[in-house]
């Protein structure tokens, strides 16, 4: 539990604040009532930027806030901003509980080109593929069975219809329970799914209802002949007993799906044999249901393999000998001495009346069982003879199909324990801009939406020119067929052309990317290509290019009047803002830097509205960036005959020239320089900009070269989809080049989890609450806490003893803390020191108690040190109405490099105690 250390009193900490039962509920009214109206007042809840001309007047430069989500890492405090609707998960608790889950937020033009959420979908789950049913329909397509048979479907076999990606790449993952340890698996793969097991016993209990003639093996004898293998009616058997096939033996719900799809179960018997009869004695049969024993099936009849039924077929003793039979069933004995009831392994029966002897067979013995015909049959166990056996047998039901990894899950994160793994919620959550913009519009200040909710993100794209990335069209298909069904499938793949994010958003997302190291933003390079595609794909002749001018002013310069394309759709922009600047960067913590991004050129980005143009399609987004350099050096426009108008698109038509000072574009032409380079990353650009196979980033017409960004080493949190390597190449995050067996998707879950130990670790302060005491005071809060008085200013028991209880948390530092000091302080600053006891009755000070160095320790073996702290109304009276404490937390940090170092976090915190008016309500 992390607790804020700096929290500002609610009811004021400077005087003793006085106030009547009857006026607290109206002065907070009042309160909150003014709030909410200065709030609306100045437009605080409303985020999008005002729309104004987009090349006359001052464009908007105010900020777009941004409300705190709390820290992406697992196990850490969420902040419990409340989401601004239905659509965006809550953020309550640790990260990774079922009200905090750790999100990724996907972000694609249209739904039908989604691929990490895949990656991410959880075992057994439904969606958004429902990998159960896709090899269901495989195996049936293929006439073949995933249970162990001759026509046995094998891994390989998925690849046709799934995709090598989910069923032949191997993924590496993070073992559970062993630390930096990896392992090797597919995304889908084949399993032994649901197993079951019943006996006769589960069976008799289940049959309670049932006559003889519905009994359960009445049912599974019946089979049917399918791919050469018996397969016993399992459905059949799921609706005689429904209640026997809800969950299987690990108590996971057996899907209606597997019920119905009888031909990938498979279903064995074997017989445990509980005891054995033996000569001397004898089996009698009597009346119906009244013996011990009975047999299941006519083949058990033959193999004299006696069950308990629990039924009529129940007819059968055992009596060890002659005397004991004599004793209990003398008439059947006389009829067996007579040769009269007489049954031997032959088959041979002899009649009562003696007069004829027969054969019959075991058939006719068991098609009578539920008659009178035969009773007082006797059966005598001799050394010869077949010895009968009482037996149980062992039904199994295992059903085999298709079930998936959750890759993501495994390679963002590891987990001490299988309970661990079970217990860390992860949602994978796949939306296009138009639908983050709408969410969006509800938001206020005081919600998130989805963007401030992602704890990472993933933008990516389709070819807009109408390719497949990377012969992934198949996932398109696996899109329409299992995913949505009902969706009908565009003329043409849709882009960020005509479904954009709003600048609004993309500048939350650049504020969240310039202050959380621990947020990984993912793009594929189809994001940037769309830089040199202008206002939008359709429109190559109309308003395309911008115009850069040398520096100097010399005409001859071959980048004067350059014909370079720009984009106006916001999330290339992000695109390109993000593989040029380390938006983490600032001046005060590297001393080279000139120029960082967030310090010099974002406050200057204006937004402006997008006009509407013939032809053109706008989008979904209403607004974008605007940029002229800067109020001090605006960026020069060229000499060309065309209108100021159209010169000045320059400032919404982004390329790779944007942000570069005009003063130095006439050094970029052909390769540049290592000088140049070098002046160029104090001017805040990554160097692994210029890690291009072009020769130089800034080409003129091309489109920027392919960016690795982060390689999660180097305390970034921006990355490319790549196999590593600065190829032109447009990745998907399945297939990078044929036959990587998943490499492509390794290297880039690696650098995500890199970018997700980017965080500086450092010690979070020892905090301190108020806890509840009814008899003393009224807790108001964690730092305030409320006392009676008399309405006559009279305090009774002025020297009696009160106390705060309270309790210090060490925030989830690695070693312990430690309470420096505890004061009660007036209003004119004079302080009291104050200890800290065990119990209510402060004679005995805390067991926690370092007397060699002063101080209180808080172990971090504890969640929090409890006490109790001493003052007199007396000292309430004369102005000591705050406790304040100085508190010590330490933490062991180590850094990628494997560098550690104790690092400590000092801090004041406080508590006041305020009080109210007892007075007579005559």
């Amino acid at each position: 539990m992390i607790h804020n250390s700096n929290r500002q009193n609610s009811f004021g900490s400077g005087r003793k604040s006085r106030i009547k039962y009857a006026g607290i509920t109206m002065a907070l009214a009042v309160v909150c009532t003014v709030a909410f109206f200065a709030l609306w007042k100045t437009n605080v809840f409303g985020k999008f930027e005002a729309k104004e001309p987009y090349v006359t007047g001052d464009a908007v430069r105010k900020g777009v806030p941004v409300t705190t989500e709390g820290s992406n890492q697992k196990g850490k405090e969420g902040s419990g901003a409340k989401p601004c609707s239905d659509e965006v998960p809550t953020c309550s608790g640790k990260k990774g509980s079922e009200t905090n889950p750790f999100v990724v937020l996907e972000i694609v033009p249209d739904k039908s080109q989604q691929q990490l959420v895949y990656l991410g979908q959880d075992e057994d789950g439904k969606k958004p593929l429902d990998v159960m049913q896709i090899g269901i329909d495989i195996a049936k397509g293929q006439n073949k069975t995933f249970a162990q048979s001759s026509s046995m479907m094998d891994q390989d076999k998925l690849k046709g219809d799934m995709g090598q990606w989910f069923s032949n790449n191997s993924y590496s993952v993070y073992k559970i329970g062993e630390k930096d340890e990896k392992e090797n698996m597919p995304f889908a793969y084949i399993d032994k799914l649901y197993s079951l097991k019943f006996t006769d016993e589960d069976i008799n209990e289940a049959m309670k209802d049932d006559t003889a003639a519905e009994r359960f093996a009445d049912i599974f004898k019946e089979t049917t002949q399918q791919y050469a293998t018996n397969w016993h009616d399992i459905e059949k058997l799921s609706n005689k007993f429904p209640e026997m096939f809800q969950k299987d033996q690990k108590g996971k719900k057996i899907r209606d799906i597997a019920l119905e799809d009888r031909y990938n179960w498979k279903a064995s018997k074997e017989t445990d044999v509980l005891q054995e009869f033996k000569s001397p004695g004898y089996m009698v049969m009597v009346e119906p249901g009244k013996g011990d024993f009975g047999f299941t099936s006519l083949e058990n009849l033959r193999n004299w393999n006696f069950t308990k039924t629990g039924t009529d077929a129940d007819r059968w003793v055992y009596v060890e000998d002659e005397e004991e039979l004599a004793e209990k069933y003398p008439e059947y004995l006389e009829k067996y001495s007579n040769n009269n009831m007489l049954y031997s392994d032959h088959f041979e029966y002899i009649k009562e009346d003696g007069s004829n002897s027969y054969w019959t067979g075991f058939d006719v013995l068991f098609e009578n069982m539920g008659s009178t015909a035969f009773t007082g049959l006797i059966y005598k166990i001799e050394s010869w003879a077949k010895a009968p056996s009482l037996v149980e047998f062992e039904y199994t039901f295992d059903y085999f199909g298709v079930t998936n990894h959750n890759i993501l899950k495994r390679s963002l994160f590891q987990f001490k324990d299988q309970k661990d793994y079970d217990d860390f919620h992860m949602e994978v959550i796949c939306m296009t801009p138009a639908e983050i913009n709408k969410i969006s519009k509800s938001d206020n200040e005081l919600t998130v939406d989805m963007i401030e909710r992602a704890d990472m993100y993933y933008i990516q794209s389709g070819d807009f020119d109408g390719n497949s990335v990377n012969e992934t069209s198949m996932l398109e298909e696996l899109y329409y067929t299992y995913v949505d069904p009902n969706a009908s499938k565009p003329k043409e793949d849709i882009t960020f052309y005509e479904n954009d994010l709003e600048w609004s958003l993309c500048q939350k997302i650049i504020q969240r990317q310039s202050s959380v190291m621990t947020l990984p933003l993912v793009f594929n390079q189809m994001v940037g290509k769309m830089l040199e595609g202008g206002i939008s794909r359709n429109a190559a002749e109309k308003e395309t290019h911008i115009y850069v001018t040398a520096g100097n002013g010399d005409p001859s310069s071959v980048l004067t009047d350059v014909h370079a394309k720009g984009s106006r759709n916001n999330l290339s922009k992000l695109y390109l803002i993000s593989i040029q600047f380390d938006l983490l960067a600032r001046k005060e913590n590297d001393e080279s830097l000139e120029r960082t991004f967030m310090e010099d050129i974002y406050p200057n980005i204006k937004t402006i509205s997008i006009p509407n143009e013939n032809g053109v399609v706008s989008g979904t987004a209403e607004t974008t960036g605007y940029y002229d350099g800067t109020i001090a050096n605006p960026r020069k426009l060229c000499t060309c005959d065309a209108s100021q108008d159209f010169k000045e698109r320059a400032y919404y038509l982004w390329n790779t020239y944007t942000f570069v000072p005009t003063d130095i574009e006439d050094q970029l032409n052909g390769n540049l320089s290592e000088d140049t380079k070098e002046h160029m990353v104090s001017l805040g650009y990554l160097d692994t900009y210029f890690n291009t196979n072009d020769g130089n980033a800034f080409s003129g017409s091309s489109s920027p070269s392919h960016q690795s960004g982060s390689d999660g080493f180097d305390l970034k949190n921006v990355t490319v989809v790549s196999d590593s390597s600065n190829s032109n190449t447009n990745h998907s995050s399945f297939l990078g080049n044929k036959g990587d067996g998943g490499g492509l998707a390794n290297n880039m879950l690696e650098i995500i989890f890199q970018i997700m130990q980017n965080e500086v670790q450092d010690a979070h302060p020892v905090t301190v609450t108020a806890e509840e005491q009814r008899k003393m005071y009224v807790k108001i809060a964690d730092d305030t806490v409320m006392i009676d008085y008399e309405d006559d200013g009279k305090l009774v028991g002025e020297d009696k003893d009160l106390y705060v209880k309270v309790r210090f948390w060490n925030n989830e530092n690695n070693r312990s803390g430690q309470v420096k000091e505890i004061r009660l302080v007036n209003e004119a600053g004079q302080s009291k020191t104050r200890k800290l006891y065990t119990d209510k009755t402060l004679k005995q000070e805390c067991t926690n108690w370092k007397e060699t160095e002063n101080q209180y320790i808080v172990s971090v073996d504890d969640a929090y040190l409890e006490g109790y702290i001493k003052f007199k109304l007396s000292d309430w009276k004369n102005g000591y109405n705050i406790l304040q404490f100085d508190t010590v937390g330490w933490h062991y940090c180590v850094n990628k490099k494997g560098k550690g170092e104790l690092v400590k976090k000092e801090s004041s915190s406080e508590i006041s105690i305020i009080g109210r008016t007892l007075f007579n309500l005559e």
